[in-house]
């Protein structure tokens, strides 16, 4: 089985994901998961889920 490719970014912003997906190379088909871990809300580490919007709408219906 060939292991996941997992990307990291320190530019911890909307564009910074959406470099993390041109970084691929490729465009991703049919169903696309976008998993990212945002914390809990009151939490230190908790991202708004707009946070991650561009990046869904970017893969969502676009590649179907």
């Amino acid at each position: 089985m060939e292991k996941s490719k997992v990307y990291f970014t320190k530019d911890l912003t909307s564009d910074g994901l959406l470099k993390i997906y041109e970084a691929l190379g490729r465009e991703l088909k049919g169903n696309v998961a976008v998993k990212i871990s945002t914390g809990e809300p009151g939490g230190h580490n908790f991202l708004n889920p707009k946070f991650i919007e561009p990046l869904v709408k970017k893969t969502k219906w676009d590649n179907c």
